[in-house]
Order: C-alpha cells, then structure tokens, then sequence
C-alpha cells in the first residue's frame, strides 16, 4: 500500500470520526467502507466486508451506560487488513480482523476518559 493510500485512508476515518458529534450518517459500515475499496481499488470486496459488518452491528446503539463499539475503527481497519493481506472477504479475513480493532479501541477510549475523569476530578 502506498503512502497516498494510506493518507486517504487517514483522512476518510478523521472525516467520518467528526460525524461523531453531528447527525451520524456516516456512522455506518455500509457506508464507510465501500470508500475504503475505492481508495485501494477493490470496491466488490470492500462491499461483501461492509454489508457483513453491517449485519452484525446493525441495531447498536448507546443506551445509559453503554459505549457501542467504534464501528468506524473496525470497519476502515477490517476492510484494511482484508485487502491488502489478501485474505479478502472471507469470514478468517472479516470478522476477526474488525472485531478485534473495535475491542482494543473500546479500551483504549474509555482508559482515556477514565483517566480525564480522575485529572479534572476536585475530589482527589
């Protein structure tokens, strides 16, 4: 992959990490992926992993407490990963690869805001 590749790539998840605080229409697998493919030039793959995803974490949503996985991180990593290891859209190269990257990102979101949390706290 070359670095143009992958500084279109970065740009595209800082782009659709700002829809976090808006309306959220690219908030989507389905969406964010197919961008992905187009960018490394295997959109039909990019799509098979995209609407995969989708079907998986479709209905989530943060209700009280609970932080939904960052589809975002695991769909442009997912669809990464699976077209340039060459795995392509196999369930090996789909699901283990985005499910992964969403979980470590969860921990690493809430250790972040776990410990904003205990700087900005006047109790301690």
């Amino acid at each position: 992959m070359s670095f143009l590749k992958a500084l279109l790539i970065a740009i595209w998840a800082g782009y659709c990490s700002f829809d976090d605080q808006g309306p959220q229409m690219f908030r989507r697998p389905l969406l964010v992926g197919p961008v992905v493919g187009l960018i490394l030039g295997d959109l039909p793959t990019a799509l098979v992993i995209s609407a995969t995803l989708e079907l998986m974490w479709m209905g989530l949503g943060n209700m009280a407490g609970y932080q939904t996985p960052d589809m975002i991180v695991g769909t442009i990593i997912g669809v990464t990963v699976s077209i340039t290891s060459g795995t392509g859209a196999t369930p090996k190269g789909i699901a283990a690869v985005a499910i992964l990257i969403q979980k470590k990102h969860n921990l690493f979101v809430i250790k972040y805001r776990l410990q904003k949390l205990l700087r900005e706290s006047k109790f301690l």
